[in-house]
């Protein structure tokens, strides 16, 4: 890991484009609903390869201290936010919503059934999240050390999966 810093042009390049990348993702979301199926689809493709493409370029940077405080969370108007962005994204796709996964593809297992909802829906949040963190009183060290463990350790199987499912739904809606 690298701290602040020691970082490449390059990388600080990615934690300035990242929280741009984030809102934008965060903001087409937002006003999503009046669209039609397959642009919906094809808009949320572009959206989550941006969002993969930035979020795998993220560096690791040394935390600042030992633990992260996180922002202040209203978790009742939270959890109605997320029901009703996951619901608008259900009754959209229909049908389509829903597909199959291997979680481990480097092992063979069954698959298990996924929502393309869901994976948007849980994007989302922790991109709002990430952004809430930059706009705290949080050391930046900790709130790039978040952006990266957040993506590598949730968020990046959520954009992966329904930007392959996205795609393929898109010329087919």
């Amino acid at each position: 890991m690298a701290s602040q810093s020691n970082l490449t042009a390059e990388e600080k390049e990615t934690l300035e484009r990242f929280p741009l990348v984030a809102r934008k993702f965060c903001a087409f979301v937002d006003v999503c609903a009046g669209l039609d199926r397959q642009t919906l689809l094809r808009q949320v493709s572009v959206e989550l390869a941006l969002l993969c493409e930035v979020g795998a370029r993220l560096p690791w940077v040394n935390p600042a201290t030992d633990s992260l405080d996180s922002p202040p969370d209203s978790s009742s108007l939270r959890n109605q936010q997320f029901v009703s962005i996951e619901t608008m994204f259900r009754e959209k796709l229909g049908q389509l919503n829903m597909y199959w996964e291997v979680f481990d593809p480097t092992q063979k297992e069954e698959p298990v059934s996924c929502s393309l909802s869901m994976d948007i829906t849980e994007i989302y949040f922790d991109l709002k999240e990430s952004v809430e963190l930059l706009e705290s009183n949080v050391a930046r060290e900790d709130v790039y050390f978040d952006w990266r463990l957040s993506f590598r350790s949730h968020w990046s199987r959520h954009a992966a999966s329904a930007l392959k499912v996205a795609l393929l739904l898109s010329d087919i809606a």
